[in-house]
Parts: structure tokens; sequence; C-alpha cells
């Protein structure tokens, strides 16, 4: 017998700059993740924003990713049930790029060089979140939530 489940979820995307060395770093065109309605039998969810992420000296960052499950994991809940999540950041537009550890930086990536003043008019970065298939098949129906934390930190 088949049953219908509807999963809703949102991820909302926050970011933080570290500039411990008197660094300037800007990150525009960050939004939140919204899934919207999907079925369990949908196949791997994957849903890409590009982003801005500039840096007066020098130009390159780190990135760490925190998610609000345990020990930071990469997690939407709905109060009872929890759906895993994956992270990619690329330091270029339209890729893929490295799969993200909860709490472990990924170093070395290569920002626009930016003036004060300036407004970050083209995209330089990319973050891609997924959803295995495997975890929309064995989740409940709900309204899903969670929060991806990035911090950006100079190099």
């Amino acid at each position: 017998m088949f049953q219908h489940r509807t999963i809703a979820a949102l991820l909302l995307l926050s970011a933080f700059c570290s500039n411990l060395q008197a660094e300037q770093i800007i990150i525009t065109d960050l939004s939140d993740f919204e899934f919207g309605a999907v079925a369990p039998s949908a196949g791997m969810l994957v849903l890409k924003k590009d982003i801005c992420v500039a840096l007066d000296s020098p130009a390159r960052y780190s990135v760490l990713a925190r998610g609000t499950g345990p020990a930071d994991q990469f997690t939407l809940s709905n109060g009872f049930n929890q759906l895993s999540y994956t992270v990619y950041f690329s330091d270029r537009p339209n890729q893929a790029g490295a799969q993200l550890s909860a709490g472990i930086p990924q170093p070395n990536l290569r920002g626009k060089k930016w003036k004060r003043g300036q407004v970050c008019r083209r995209a330089t970065a990319s973050i891609e979140v997924r959803v295995a298939a495997s975890e929309l098949a064995a989740a409940g129906a709900g309204q899903y939530s969670g929060l991806l934390i990035l911090t950006v930190t100079a190099d």
C-alpha cells in the first residue's frame, strides 16, 4: 500500500566573519535554503547557492561549518525526527567543491580581492546542500528546519 508523506524543510544560513588580524571580509548573496514540499520517494535532494566572499587582504580564507545537531552535525529536525544532510563548499561559483565536516575548517580557499567601499557584484563561491534519498525515504512527514552556521576566517 502506497503511503503519501510530505516533507517540507527550511535550512537557515548564518555566516560570521572572524577577522582576528583586522582584515575586512564580506559575504553577500547569502540566503536560506527552502526545500519546499518533498515526497519521500523524490530521490536525492540537491540545493545550491552561489555567494560572494571577498577579503581586503589577504585573498585566502577558511570556512568552518556547524549544524544544529549533536556535536554540530548537519541535521534538520521536526521536533521528533531528524534528517541528516551533507554540505559542500567551493571557492568557485556553480561548483560542488569539497565536502565539509562539521567543526573542521576547510582552509586555503581563494576569495575575491576587495577594496573598502566596493560592492561584491558577482559570485565567487558556492554552497551545496544534499539530503540523501535514504534519509528522505526514512523521514516522517512534517515541517523540518535547521541552521547551518558558516564562519569565514582569513588565512
